[in-house]
């Protein structure tokens, strides 16, 4: 009987008593689940002793590299490398650090 109960008692609300019937149910839940509090992997940067002994260990961690790739040395690349090299030296286009001297200011 009880459950014809509730039933008839669904029955007798609006659409909009039964929508914000869930929204509060929904939102009675989210408090709750932050009331609990969180892992110590969601509280960001986290000393040793306020976490489980060797719990990092176990925690999968993305990260990026900054790192250039190195380039694939080939024949290819060697070869022009090398023509590179001797069309500067047939030109005189090196790239000598010319000594300045700076001259005392009085």
């Amino acid at each position: 009987m009880v459950v014809n109960y509730f039933a008839a008692e669904e029955q007798r609300k609006s659409r909009h008593e039964i929508r914000q019937k869930r929204l509060d149910d929904k939102i009675r839940k989210f408090e709750e689940e932050n009331l609990e509090g969180r892992g110590w992997q969601l509280l960001g940067e986290i000393q040793a002793n306020k976490r489980p002994v060797n719990s990092l260990l176990e925690e999968p961690i993305e990260f990026q590299h900054a790192t250039k790739v190195a380039p694939t040395i080939t024949q290819e690349v060697t070869t022009k490398v090398e023509d590179l090299i001797k069309q500067r030296i047939i030109d005189g286009a090196f790239d000598d650090v010319i000594k300045r001297i700076e001259k005392p200011k009085r």
